[in-house]
């Protein structure tokens, strides 16, 4: 399948029925930290590319990942064992 590209990736999660006060709150504090010079410059010392944004980016990004390799498991017909 070439044209479909892997990479490793973190996101912050939150239980689902999260209350969305609560989740706004942890959404502005992590842009807050990684908006923060000593720490972006700290993860992309380690090879890490930093991103914010909001909830509904993050929850756009997972959506499509998740489409992208149910596609690959289907037609490279992966079963689990």
């Amino acid at each position: 399948m070439p044209n479909v590209v892997g990479y490793g990736w973190y996101g912050l999660m939150a239980p689902a029925g999260t209350p969305a006060a609560i989740v706004q709150r942890l959404n502005a504090e992590a842009n807050a930290a990684l908006s923060d010079a000593e720490v972006r410059r700290k993860v992309e010392a380690a090879g890490l590319q930093v991103r914010g944004g909001t909830p509904a980016e993050f929850r756009a990004f997972v959506d499509s990942e998740a489409k992208k390799w149910a596609q690959v498991i289907k037609a490279a017909n992966i079963k689990a064992e």
